[in-house]
């Protein structure tokens, strides 16, 4: 459903309503907020999750558990001042969970670049998380209320342009740059993951995300790069499918609060007024697993000081563009804005690649680049419009 409605604040009288609500951005009212606000919302979302890591792109940052971990600090922050907008509501356990999945999908990201690649990584994850969660809102999957979509032929036709457009992205070429004195020549490699140049791909795949050995130094081989290739091909897909999954559910528990009123009496209907929770979720299960992560490193864990401030600040633009899901859920629905959401970044990407990193070059992949970029938006405009 949207954020917007079935609240228990919807016996107020208009007049009640309108004389308690200052605007919004408040929790202790209930009060429509205008669609405009949902489509700045995900076009805001949209341009912060496919720029999130650039910050990040030429420091080392090992495994990427400390980094992680950084962030999620930085998300928490932003959290606890948009709690404060919000008039600090009530902190809900259940919206917690929401934290706990996403953060349990973002742990296997590392695994699954050093397995199966970004670009292979990206497509399966980036797939199931837009069909999980258009999915829970169009069916109303986990007891949540169905969304009423205006034109459901044109959110189905939105929907399979988005996913389509995923295959496009990958089977563009890169040709990362090296941010170190490693006298290493270019290299051009489809994202698409094959048994013959495996582990040209998982570099160029990391190499787009973050520059994980920016010094040249070898690092110990985690367990799963030890797997033969299929077996790697197996672990990584897995894992792919169950991050998908875990980002697709994670407004569900929110969402489940916001339908329920009798079970949660007084739980407000706006979406930003679960993103402290969220975040609280997020960060304390994040701790917990650099704790595991700790104890089996021994005590002698990958931390790179470079690593903290531009680690702060993908978390801050990772806040920003969930925080604006929130919004854009609010004033929509999952159905429309997942879609969007979750095609939009992977465009945005393509356009730092080209524009700040010159990696994406050639005739051939501008054209599946402008492809690529004419189903997002086709996809966006049928989804929006669905509305």
């Amino acid at each position: 459903m949207s954020f917007a409605t079935n609240s228990p604040f919807s016996q107020m009288t208009t007049d009640d309503q309108n004389s308690t609500c200052p605007g919004i951005f408040h929790c202790n009212c209930r009060t429509e907020v205008p669609s405009y606000y949902g489509y700045i919302g995900v076009g805001i979302a949209v341009i912060f999750f496919g720029s999130n890591f650039v910050p990040a792109k030429k420091f080392k940052t090992g495994d990427g558990m400390f980094f992680q971990w950084v962030l999620c600090i930085a998300v928490w922050m932003t959290g606890a001042a948009v709690n404060a907008v919000v008039e600090f509501p009530k902190v809900y356990p259940l919206a917690m969970l929401g934290g706990v999945l996403w953060e349990t999908g973002n742990i296997t990201v590392v695994p699954i670049l050093k397995t199966i690649g970004l670009g292979l990584g990206m497509l399966i994850w980036s797939t199931t998380n837009l069909v999980a969660g258009w999915a829970s809102g169009k069916f109303g999957l986990f007891d949540l209320e169905v969304e009423k979509i205006a034109n459901p032929t044109l959110n189905y036709i939105g929907v399979a342009l988005s996913i389509a457009s995923f295959s496009v992205f990958l089977v563009i070429k890169t040709t990362p740059h090296h941010y170190d004195s490693m006298d290493m020549p270019p290299e051009s490699n489809p994202l698409m993951l094959d048994d013959d140049n495996e582990s040209a791909v998982n570099y160029a795949s990391e190499a787009t995300l973050v520059s994980s050995n920016r010094n040249g130094d070898d690092e110990e081989p985690m367990f799963f790069e030890k797997f033969s290739p299929l077996g790697k091909r197996i672990f990584g897909i897995s894992l792919a499918l169950v991050a998908g999954v875990f980002y697709g559910f994670s407004f569900d528990p929110a969402i489940y609060v916001i339908d329920h009123p009798n079970t949660f009496p007084g739980a407000p209907s706006f979406g930003l007024c679960y993103v402290f929770s969220f975040y609280t979720g997020t960060l304390i299960t994040s701790t917990i697993y650099f704790i595991i992560y700790c104890i089996v490193m021994k005590n002698k864990p990958k931390v790179y000081a470079e690593a903290i401030l531009p680690g702060m600040l993908s978390g801050f633009m990772w806040a920003v563009a969930h925080i604006s899901w929130f919004l854009a859920n609010s004033a929509l629905a999952q159905a429309i804005t997942f879609p969007i959401v979750s095609a939009g970044p992977p465009l945005i990407a393509s356009l730092w690649g080209i524009c700040l990193f010159k990696e994406i070059r050639g005739k051939k992949n501008f054209i599946l680049l402008a492809i690529g970029s004419a189903m997002t938006i086709a996809g966006a405009v049928c989804a929006g419009a669905s509305f």
